[in-house]
């Protein structure tokens, strides 16, 4: 109640949310109990409420009926109150009781003559009649009967009085299962299932005969309770005869095979057997296969922790398990599936799939192996008497799937109705997700069973498959219900799992994958992310600047913006797509010179470890097909020999690019120590020059700009920085850690890939990836390690690095370079000049020439 008080009714009909309990009292009042605003624990500041329903006039007075007479208690069970009879019945048993030791004797002759009549007076109401009747029943005990089968006689009793007759288990001795074999054909529903409790009751197994024609009631009820009373008096002999008379209705046929599906019985599974094995794959004995099947497992005892908040809708078993039976109908099973028809086999395997006799999904492989009659025999043998698939099917599983196209499409419908991914069965999901030969519907639940799995590995395994599949922008498509395919929802769904919260930082490292597809798959959990302002801080705080940066980034906004689209939020992001729309355009055109001339290595001069400026030791650098070329095919061995190829004109502010892709595989002999060098190369900017590095130094005192190429596995950012006796300042913080990763996306294969380098003197320098500037720092000096056996007297920590020669590595890794060319940021400001130029950034008044 709110407030301590009842709600009152005020119109004649009351309509109550969540009802949870109804009463009512002995002055016609009614009560009603709501749980309205109640959550699913119930609780909260103000949960339910009561409704009391009064009739019109006030309440009615209730009778004492402890001060009542005998007589007036009897009278009183004819009251129309029903809470009247209720209280009358107990006050005249409690007297009963109190004045005899054992209830039932003694009983005055005039309160159970005065009952008696009440019984058989058909001018009272039935409720009275009825309650005087029980009252008398458990008043005297089986001295009643022969009263209560007036109550038999009389149509709007018969049905309680052939309860009460039962009522009591210890009363049982002298009633007789013909009474009730007779009310079998009453044409009251009612009177029918008081008869067959009553049978069930009195243990009447050989009434099974007479409750089979009720197994096909048209009264569903009926029908229902008729087959389960088979089922307690074990009546399978009747329900089998009736299955296979040839005279027996359609209706009831389906009623007894429904109770012979509930007999755990060895005497009826023995039966079947006998019925089914000389014809197992004819359609005359299907049904008998079916129940055999529903025989095959029996319910579980209970554990103690199977209940909980969700029904099970799979049945017929909440915890299937074998009996001593199950042995002897397996080989049954599988000579039926051996031996079906064709034509016939994929309704019989959706029928034993529902007997959880086969997996689900089962009934495609089959059907594919119909006409192979060694796998057809293989996979009975294999799949009959399984719940599910399970790991010791999986080398089957998998000679299976190469077996046809068909097999394999079976399979991959056999995986997806596995509640888990088969431990050795992921090779086999990989596939059919891939597969668009392989039915949607199935692609898609195994993609979910796929983003089921956990941790890093499980990302690992399903974001290259989620990202193959990314959806299409269609403009105003639905993103779910109707409309939207079921691999496109399997992908929403993963996208907008909120356990991806604690994996960020992997979908950050996503959004810089090597291929676009996986990119706008990060992008698009990043987003989702951060949908709709309710994100919590920690989620926003490091989701936020991700996606800033990549709307600044030329090579990462187009991903972004897919992502996006894909999912409808353009109108959320409509400035940034804007402003990434008008950054796409191509920039102004800047005079570069060639430093590579496609021809020969002129103006370039090698420098390995431990030998001399000039050698080119074993052909590393070539020129071949217009390339500029560092390879490896000379070499037997590796031993740190490190090699630059040196420009020979210093720059101090410039652009330098190139264009490159890995070839082939890291040298021999590069050994575990040099790993870190697979597919690893570098443009060396502000670089001593050749001539002045040590006979054994291993890198020149520079700043590299890293050019690495993807592993096939996980980020591998490109453009980073390398810093052999240099220190740089990011953030205006000194640096001194030799290398710094860029915020670039990952290049895999061999694709060609520009690289630049923007470099200011000794104050800006940025590191550009397909036009993306993937890092920015300023103040290069010199510093650190990492360039070894130098000459003395040529690092000198912290000077500036002003100017300085460009070189590129041979670092073990082979690589093409089919460009490498400069803009000179140094020339004449003077725009009266011949020779200016308005991007020079730093005057060289020797470079004017006057017209």
């Amino acid at each position: 109640a709110k407030g301590g008080s009842f709600i009152a009714a005020q119109e004649r009909f009351v309509s109550v949310p969540h009802p949870a309990d109804m009463a009512m009292d002995g002055e016609s009042n009614m009560y009603i109990a709501s749980l309205d605003g109640g959550e699913y624990t119930y609780q909260g500041d103000s949960v339910g409420y009561i409704v009391r329903v009064s009739p019109s006039g006030g309440p009615r007075r209730a009778p004492n009926v402890f001060a009542a007479s005998e007589n007036a208690l009897i009278a009183l069970l004819a009251a129309p109150n029903a809470e009247h009879r209720l209280q009358a019945q107990r006050e005249l048993l409690r007297r009963n009781e109190r004045s005899n030791a054992q209830p039932g004797t003694g009983v005055r002759r005039e309160t159970v003559a005065r009952l008696q009549r009440l019984v058989r007076d058909v001018q009272q109401p039935a409720y009275a009649r009825v309650a005087a009747m029980f009252t008398l029943t458990q008043m005297v005990g089986e001295r009643a009967h022969s009263t209560v089968l007036v109550a038999v006689a009389q149509a709007d009793t018969r049905a309680l009085a052939l309860r009460a007759l039962v009522d009591n288990r210890r009363q049982l001795d002298r009633v007789r299962p013909a009474l009730f074999v007779r009310q079998l054909a009453d044409t009251s529903a009612e009177v029918q299932l008081a008869a067959i409790a009553g049978l069930v009751r009195l243990s009447a197994a050989n009434a099974s005969a007479s409750l089979v024609t009720l197994t096909g009631s048209p009264d569903q009820a009926v029908a229902h309770i008729a087959s389960n009373a088979l089922v307690s008096l074990k009546g399978w002999r009747a329900a089998l005869d009736s299955v296979q008379s040839p005279t027996t209705s359609p209706r009831t046929r389906a009623g007894a095979l429904r109770a012979l599906h509930g007999m755990s019985e060895p005497a009826l599974v023995s039966a079947l057997i006998d019925a089914v094995a000389p014809a197992p794959g004819t359609t005359a004995v299907r049904d008998l296969v079916v129940a055999l099947a529903r025989l095959y497992h029996v319910e579980a005892p209970w554990s103690g922790d199977w209940w909980g908040t969700r029904p099970s809708f799979i049945g017929p078993f909440f915890a299937p398990t074998r009996w001593s039976e199950s042995p002897r109908i397996a080989p049954i099973l599988q000579q039926v599936v051996r031996d079906t028809p064709a034509d016939s086999l994929g309704e019989l395997a959706e029928a034993m799939v529902r007997a959880r006799v086969l997996p689900p999904g089962a009934s495609e492989l089959l059907l594919a192996a119909a006409s192979d009659v060694t796998l057809r025999a293989e996979v009975a043998s294999t799949l009959v008497g399984a719940i599910h698939v399970d790991s010791t099917m999986s080398p089957s599983l998998v000679r299976w799937s190469r077996q046809s196209p068909a097999a394999r499409a079976g399979v991959a419908q056999l995986l997806s109705a596995a509640p888990v991914i088969v431990k050795g069965t992921l090779a086999l999901v990989q596939e059919a997700i891939r597969d668009s030969s392989v039915r949607e519907d199935t692609r898609a639940k195994l993609l979910v069973l796929a983003s089921a799995l956990t941790g890093r590995a499980g990302l690992d395994v399903v974001t290259p498959l989620l990202a193959s599949l990314t959806p299409q922008v269609t403009p105003n498509a639905p993103t779910s219900g109707v409309g939207v395919g079921a691999i496109e929802s399997a992908w929403r769904r993963f996208v907008g799992d909120r356990r991806h919260a604690q994996e960020l930082d992997y979908f950050i490292e996503l959004s810089r994958a090597p291929h676009p597809n996986a990119r706008v798959l990060g992008f698009a959990v990043l987003l989702q992310a951060v949908r709709g302002n309710r994100a919590p801080a920690i989620v926003t705080d490091k989701v936020l600047p991700v996606l800033d940066a990549a709307w600044r980034s030329r090579a990462a906004s187009a991903d972004l913006a897919r992502a996006v689209s894909v999912m409808r939020l353009d109108a959320q992001y409509a400035a940034e797509l804007t402003a990434a729309a008008t950054a796409a355009s191509p920039p102004q055109p800047l005079d570069w010179i060639p430093l590579f001339n496609g021809k020969n290595l002129a103006h370039w001069k090698p420098k390995f470890t431990g030998h001399p400026l000039g050698v080119n030791l074993r052909n590393t650098f070539r020129v071949a097909g217009g390339l500029l070329q560092v390879r490896y095919d000379e070499w037997s061995s590796f031993s740190g020999e490190f090699g630059h190829l040196f420009f020979d004109t210093p720059y101090s502010h410039y652009v330098v690019a190139v264009e490159y892709r890995f070839v082939g595989q890291q040298v021999n002999g590069a050994g575990a120590g040099n790993s870190w060098a697979i597919r690893n190369n570098g443009i060396m900017v502000h670089s001593q020059s050749g001539a002045s590095m040590g006979l054994q130094q291993d890198f020149p005192i520079s700043l590299e700009v890293q050019l690495l190429g993807g592993l096939g596995a996980g980020t591998r950012t490109n453009g980073n920085l390398c810093t052999p006796g240099t220190n740089i300042v990011l953030n205006e913080k000194l640096v001194t850690t030799h290398c710094l990763n860029s915020s670039s996306i990952t290049y895999d294969g061999d694709q060609w890939v520009r690289v630049e380098a923007l470099v200011l003197g000794d104050s800006i320098i940025k590191h550009i990836v397909n036009g993306d500037t993937v890092l920015t720092y300023t103040k290069p000096q010199m510093g650190g390690g990492a360039a070894n056996n130098t000459n003395p007297g040529v690092l000198v920590a912290g000077k500036p690095l002003t100017g300085g020669y460009i070189a590129l590595q041979a670092e073990t890794a082979p690589i093409d370079f089919r460009k490498v060319e400069l803009v000179n940021l140094s020339g004449c400001m003077d725009p009266t000049a011949v020779g200016y130029k308005s991007y020079f950034v730093k005057s060289d008044p020797a470079a004017c020439r006057r017209r």
